[in-house]
């Protein structure tokens, strides 16, 4: 009994380092990209279709989502309202966001630490033919919201 509870202590202890670990450097890399109005930066390309069983085209802010017009994103890097430019799409506005793309899940997954962006899309089909052909990794630019 003891030796459990100090190892699931011991487990808890470091738990909580890696998240602080995790929090830091998100916030070194948001306070990196905060700087000017328009940034241009890589980031992972993902794409999602909202779950129409559960709120639609609603985002968690309860704003109203266009497909191919409106992204999810990490809103400490990426403010609500600023203008994505992505090669290959055009220009997206951020509006969403999930736990998924504040933890870059994506681009870590292939090894990398950067911001991830969520395209709005119509239906499924759309999602998985986006998946298969766009880049992963591409330049965007970002005209940030005031």
């Amino acid at each position: 009994m003891k030796k459990s509870f100090h190892f699931h202590k011991m487990l808890m202890i470091s738990l909580l380092l890696i998240i602080s670990a995790l929090f830091s450097s998100l916030e070194a890399k948001s306070k990196q990209l905060s700087t000017p109005a328009s940034k241009s930066f890589k980031a992972r390309i993902t794409f999602y279709y909202p779950n129409e069983a559960r709120s639609g085209f609603t985002s968690a802010k309860g704003d109203k989502l266009v497909p191919w017009k409106s992204a999810a994103v990490c809103f400490r890097t990426i403010p609500y309202g600023s203008k994505i430019k992505v090669p290959g799409i055009g220009t997206l506005i951020a509006q969403d966001t999930g736990s998924a793309v504040i933890s870059r899940k994506a681009a870590r997954l292939q090894g990398q630490n950067v911001p991830v962006i969520d395209v709005c899309v119509k239906n499924r089909s759309d999602m998985m033919r986006m998946q298969h052909e766009f880049p992963m990794f591409v330049d965007v630019l970002v005209d940030k919201a005031t």
